[in-house]
Parts: C-alpha cells; sequence; structure tokens
C-alpha cells in the first residue's frame, strides 16, 4: 500500500504498531515527510540523548534513538521518539 501511496514534503503519515519497514520508513524521511509508528515491545534500540522540554507548552519528551536495525546506503540514522506525557506525572 505504502508504495501505490503519493508522498507529499510535510506531511504526517501514521503507521500501524509494529510497522518495521525501515527501507520504506527512511524513503518517507528523504521525501521530507513526517511518520508516527508505536514500537513492537523488545524492539532492539537505544537512547543516544533526551532533549529538553518546555513542559508548559509540550506534551511529549523528546529522545534521539539508534541501532532500530535500518542499516540503510550510508549507515544507521537516528529516529525521534516522542513519549505522552500528562502535567501530573
Amino acid at each position: 500500500m505504502l508504495d501505490i501511496l503519493p508522498v507529499e514534503a510535510g506531511a504526517f503519515y501514521v503507521m500501524d504498531r509494529g510497522y518495521v519497514d525501515f527501507a520504506r520508513l527512511y524513503a518517507l524521511h528523504q521525501a521530507g515527510a513526517f511518520f508516527v509508528t508505536r514500537v513492537k515491545a523488545g524492539m532492539d534500540a537505544r537512547r543516544v540523548y533526551s532533549a529538553a522540554t518546555d513542559r508548559t507548552t509540550v506534551s511529549a519528551r523528546q529522545r534521539h534513538l539508534e541501532g532500530i536495525g535500518a542499516v540503510l546506503d550510508d549507515g544507521v540514522h537516528q529516529a525521534h521518539r516522542w513519549t505522552p506525557w500528562t502535567p501530573n506525572q
């Protein structure tokens, strides 16, 4: 299905939980699009660093991940992980 979907730069694409076709996700990234997916339990990734966020205006925490098994032509790229939170956490 993703092969026939026209990709638009700046658009957001929401994927099903556990979608792990990293080459296709990387193609979205190269086209200037963004994607959101929920990772599967046991995904082989580690946190590189966590970015500071202003919790008065942002409703998520941003983490940069690597080692997600997406080895592409120019190496492994970092992914961004957003963790939702509520002010009471």
